[in-house]
Parts: structure tokens; C-alpha cells; sequence
């Protein structure tokens, strides 16, 4: 009994704790590596999501800079000495401009607020804020729901004209502006879109479930979910039972911003880690482990089952052994008797 006890402690001591020890140290490790490789992947993800906000945002302020470097050179070749209100080659100048430039419509004003666009109509705008603005001697853009020259959703570019104390206008439309989010490619995971300062999509997807979603708010497409990376202004939205990392990105408009939504899984994939698949690495190593620790203990266990067999075996054979030297005593008392 001693012997069983003795060995049962040193099983136990010897081989199960040993295996158990490394068992939880490995689970620990591995545990530990999963969750800073989801820390990584995740900042990853929010990298990439933030890196190409902004590329978009600096393609549209460098789409607004370039109209303004063309109102400029269009400000160049009107003679503002002139009564431009009642010249002809005025417009006939202001049409030929407007029909080499990219944009719908071009206009002119002196400090009334009188705009004489392109076609020879006259439209008063000393309501509106671009030209007060450009009146006190800065370059601006205003987004209007309704232009009044074409009663279209328009964004207004006013510059001033600081040799006359004039304003040149122009007008450009929202999809030629919103093709610019559309230059770069996206998987069917991704989406971006140009909203107002409340939410209100005023540029949705041209293609995809929600590319028919303008005028809507976005929050209650994707409704915020928790928030995600102070630092880097990402926040986690869901749309469609998934979760999606979403950032709001300056689009260069007053107002106007740049909203871009990519599923979780597509910007781990994009940052070169993938969250599931490193579990899967965990759930694979640990299971390896646990097998290797498995095939230990059967071997033990089978090589304990020899030692016993033998062991009985040489118990039987000395037991025998007494057996046959006890008889032999027997007879030998026997005879002498």
C-alpha cells in the first residue's frame, strides 16, 4: 500500500503537475499573444480607415484650390472697368468662360449684390453668405440646397475681386463635386459619403444597397455602436447585424464632411491581420498542446501498466516460490517424524 501511495505521489508530482504547469503557462501565453495581436490589428484597421479619410479629404481641397486658381484666371480676362451690367461683350466673355471651364454656371457682381451670370440673367445675392464673405475680401464656398440660377443642389465658390471691389461667382454641381470620393476603388465593404454638419447624406455610393439613400441621416443607417480610438477619431457604427468602423473627415466645404464606413473584418483584412484567423492560430497550438500532453499520459499510463504486470508477475512467482519452500519444510518435518 505504502508503494501504491509512494507512486501515486510521484505521478502526480512528477508528471501531472509538470504537464499541468505548462499547460496554463501556455494558455497564458497564447491568450496573451491573441489579444495584443487584436490590439494591433485593430490599430492597424483604424489607420488605414483614417489614412484614407484624408487622402479624400486632400483630394477635395485641392479640387477646391484648383477653382479658385480658375476664378482667378477667369477675373483676369473681364475688363471690370467697363458697365458690366450693360456691355455685351461682357457676357458674350462670361459665356465663352463658362463654357471652357468645368463649371455649370459663372456670374459677376459689383458691390450690389447684383449677380449677372453667363445667359444675361441678373440675380440679387446679398443675402447670401458667400458673398458677403466675399465682399469682406475672403474666398469661400457655400453649399445650397437650391441655387437660384438653376434651382439644382448646387456648391457656390465666390472669390473677391480686389482691384474693383467686384465678386466672381460660380456654381458647381453636387455629383461633379462627389465624383471625387468615387476616383478611388472600394470593395463592396466600404463606403463613403459627403454629409451635412447634422448627419444628412447629401452624396451616397453610386452603386450598392445605398447608393439610394440621399437625404437620409447617416446615424440611422449606421447607428453608433460604441466608441472606438480617441486618438485617431474612429468610432464603431452597425449597419445590417455587422459592425463597422466609421470616420468623420473635413471635406474642405464649410459644414461638409466626409463620412467613410468599412466592415471590421475587411479593415483587418486590409491591415494585413485578421483576428479570426489568429484565434484560429490560438485554438490550433493549444490543441497540438493539449495532444502532446495527451500522448505523454498514455504512454505513462502504459508503461506503468508494464511495470505493474511485471510487478504482479514477480509477486506471483515469489509467492510460489514460499509456496514450495513451506511444503518442502512440511515434508522434511514429515519424515523426520
Amino acid at each position: 500500500m505504502f508503494f501504491k501511495s509512494g507512486r501515486a505521489a510521484y505521478i502526480v508530482k512528477g508528471i501531472i503537475v509538470p504537464i499541468a504547469a505548462l499547460l496554463i503557462s501556455a494558455t497564458v501565453i497564447l491568450l496573451f499573444f491573441n489579444a495584443r495581436l487584436n490590439n494591433l490589428a485593430e490599430s492597424n484597421a483604424y489607420r488605414i480607415l483614417t489614412d484614407s479619410a484624408e487622402q479624400q479629404s486632400s483630394a477635395m481641397n485641392e479640387r477646391i484650390n484648383f477653382t479658385f486658381q480658375q476664378l482667378d484666371i477667369i477675373s483676369a480676362g473681364i475688363d471690370w472697368n467697363s458697365d458690366i451690367y450693360n456691355d455685351p461683350m461682357t457676357i458674350g466673355i462670361l459665356k465663352t468662360l463658362a463654357e471652357q471651364s468645368v463649371f455649370d454656371n459663372l456670374a459677376i457682381s459689383d458691390t450690389s449684390g447684383r449677380l449677372l451670370y453667363q445667359n444675361g440673367t441678373v440675380a440679387y445675392c446679398t443675402d447670401r453668405e458667400y458673398f458677403k464673405t466675399a465682399m469682406a475680401g475672403k474666398s469661400n464656398t457655400q453649399f445650397l440646397n437650391q441655387g437660384r440660377m438653376s434651382g439644382d443642389t448646387v456648391f457656390v465658390f465666390a472669390s473677391p475681386v480686389t482691384r474693383s471691389d467686384s465678386v466672381i461667382v460660380a456654381t458647381r454641381s453636387l455629383s461633379d463635386i462627389s465624383a471625387t470620393l468615387d476616383m478611388s476603388e472600394k470593395s463592396s465593404d466600404e463606403y463613403t459619403f459627403l454629409c451635412r454638419k447634422d448627419g444628412i447624406i447629401l452624396s451616397s455610393p453610386k452603386e450598392g444597397e445605398l447608393s439610394e439613400c440621399n437625404w437620409m441621416n447617416v446615424n440611422t443607417i449606421f447607428t453608433p455602436y460604441s466608441s472606438g480610438s480617441k486618438h485617431t477619431g474612429v468610432e464603431l457604427y452597425k449597419y445590417n447585424d455587422k459592425i463597422y468602423y466609421g470616420t468623420f473627415t473635413s471635406s474642405g466645404f464649410e459644414d461638409i464632411y466626409i463620412f467613410n464606413a468599412a466592415d471590421r473584418s475587411y479593415a483587418y483584412r486590409l491591415s494585413g491581420l485578421f483576428s479570426k484567423w489568429s484565434f484560429a492560430v490560438v485554438i490550433l497550438i493549444s490543441t497540438l498542446t493539449l495532444i502532446g500532453a495527451a500522448m505523454i499520459i498514455v504512454n505513462l499510463r502504459r508503461r506503468i501498466g508494464i511495470v505493474q504486470a511485471a510487478e504482479s508477475e514477480r509477486r506471483r512467482k515469489l509467492e510460489e516460490y514460499h509456496e514450495f519452500q513451506n511444503k518442502r519444510s512440511f515434508d522434511h518435518v514429515d519424515a523426520l517424524s
